[in-house]
């Protein structure tokens, strides 16, 4: 083990799977090596073993859990955990997604009386009381 803290050694290793993960998958790499590399074999099913980050960390986390664990069903989760962190972390370097609310179209009446959730109380400040929601209310608690 590279320290006696199990959770600071899988920290370390699944840093280190998303690294080489990257590197290999996305990155030139030094000289160039990586990427002549992805293009001399990308054209065949072992050029896409380096272009895709999840099969490559997948890979890559099994190596490192080979070293890591001691039976087969710790370098099988091992495997695994190492690998999904690496794909985590790669999702949190990619650009966020960006939700924005969508526009209400014009015909959509703000406050329509059939709908108590639409509804708006008619002084229109905030916390006063909707004098309209009281009897939907009691028309529910009698039926």
């Amino acid at each position: 083990m590279l320290t006696d803290n199990p959770i600071l050694t899988f920290v370390i290793a699944a840093l280190a799977v998303w690294r080489v993960s990257h590197l290999i998958a996305q990155e030139e790499g030094p000289f160039h090596l990586f990427g002549r590399w992805r293009a001399l074999v990308g054209g065949h099913a072992v050029g896409e073993l380096f272009t895709c980050f999840q099969c490559l960390s997948l890979w890559i986390g099994a190596g490192l859990a080979l070293l890591a664990g001691s039976t087969w069903k710790e370098i099988t989760l091992l495997t695994l955990a190492l690998s999904g962190a690496a794909c985590l972390l790669n999702r949190m370097g990619s650009e966020p997604l960006v939700l924005q609310p969508l526009p209400l179209a014009k015909s959509e009446p703000l406050g329509d009386p059939e709908y108590e959730l639409l509804r708006q109380s008619h002084s229109g400040g905030y916390g006063d009381y909707d004098q309209g929601y009281e009897p939907a209310l009691r028309r529910r608690r009698s039926s």
